[in-house]
């Protein structure tokens, strides 16, 4: 049981009793499997596997070794004030796998991560504006493997701080929630967000929101039905 009331499967972390945290700072939250030898020297832990030096290829290992394993888990959040979570609900490994595979090829096929030139180099670019969710790794991982960066937006972002950003990535596509879908519909009103050519939606909304984005020139996709189309291409 943790300290939000929610018996979890697994843990993965617990906070340091050893030592005292820094003033205005909570303990420092250690991996289960790091040996305290290396809790103040972590830069300094050796590889396990000298060939995943990246995240993509721990991934990839995982796929290989532990395709049906549990990775992405989601509670349904409560439909009433004071209510309680729903339980979790897992995708494995393989099926993440599959999906980020899909979304690549999307995004290969449509061309929504063009090439641009930055910092002296050619180099792709794709926004991600949502809280944490599986959707959200879905498309880093994606990204990866298409040799794309991705520039995440956050919450508490004003309009002209996401203007900027847009503006010095010339960013053509932002995968997204229906919240900040609507967000940069507007943005687009007001004359920002000018490189924005197409949204994917992660939660749906599309059919409702669609004729609103197209007068403001904006391909609307949604994300799981864009992953089962790249299945036939």
């Amino acid at each position: 049981m943790n300290g939000d009331g929610v018996n979890r499967i697994f843990a993965y972390a617990h906070f340091r009793d050893d030592k005292e945290p820094t003033p205005g700072h909570s303990h420092e939250l250690v991996n289960n499997l790091t040996d305290p030898a290396w809790y103040d020297k972590m830069e300094e832990i050796p590889l396990q596997n000298e060939e995943c030096n990246t995240l993509l290829k721990h991934f990839k290992r995982h796929v290989a070794q532990t395709p049906d394993k549990a990775f992405l888990g989601t509670r349904t959040p409560p439909t009433t004030e004071g209510g309680e979570f729903g339980p979790y609900q897992w995708i494995t490994y393989k099926e993440v796998d599959h999906a980020t595979e899909m979304l690549a090829r999307g995004m290969r096929h449509y061309n929504l991560a063009p090439q641009i030139e930055g910092e002296g180099k050619m180099q792709r670019i794709c926004g991600i504006w949502a809280k944490n969710n599986k959707e959200w790794m879905i498309t880093q991982l994606a990204c990866m493997k298409v040799r794309t960066s991705v520039v995440g937006f956050y919450d508490a972002m004003g309009s002209s701080a996401v203007d900027f950003i847009i503006e010095q990535t010339e960013l053509k596509t932002i995968v997204c929630t229906q919240e900040y879908l609507a967000r940069v519909i507007e943005m687009k009103k007001e004359g920002l967000a000018r490189h924005v050519e197409t949204v994917i939606s992660m939660d749906g909304g599309v059919e409702a929101m669609k004729n609103e984005a197209l007068l403001q020139e904006i391909q609307l996709l949604d994300l799981s039905e864009l992953i089962v189309q790249m299945e036939d291409v």
